[in-house]
């Protein structure tokens, strides 16, 4: 179970001495989501998640930063799940609005979405030879 450190600045939310800038709360969909409200509207993709709301601060204690959606070609802005969430279907989801989402995970792509289909789907295990059993755990979502 993930038990962040969160602390709220006037720059932006910090979990566990990591700042995740000014995080605002989604629903895609019923899927609740999390990203950088600020970064979303500099980049050109506001709207894509649907209306931003002030967090949950009690939610982000759960929240999963193993992994993240990515959004556009150049994935330019992420998104942040709680565990437990359908990872593969917001990831669908939000391509079907952006056009390209992406889960990654150790700076690999997991899993690539394209106007809604999945285009490609991997594991750590592809990628490097020696994943341990708790790097394993932290990314499967599928």
């Amino acid at each position: 179970m993930i038990n962040n450190n969160v602390v709220v600045t006037p720059v932006g939310v910090i979990l566990n001495d990591i700042n995740y800038g000014e995080l605002k709360r989604y629903t895609v969909d019923g899927h609740v989501v999390y990203s950088d409200g600020w970064r979303l509207h500099n980049t050109g993709l506001d709207g894509i998640l649907g209306e931003a709301t002030e967090p949950v601060y009690s939610e982000l204690t759960h929240l999963n930063t193993a992994w993240h959606v990515a959004i556009g070609p150049g994935n330019v802005s992420v998104v942040y799940m709680s565990e437990g969430c359908d990872v593969a279907e917001i990831c669908k989801l939000i391509s079907s609005r952006s056009g390209v989402a992406n889960v990654i995970a150790n700076s690999r792509v997991l899993m690539r979405c394209e106007n809604g289909k999945e285009r490609h789907r991997a594991t750590l295990d592809d990628y490097y030879t020696e994943v341990t059993d708790e790097e394993r755990e932290a990314t499967r979502f599928f």
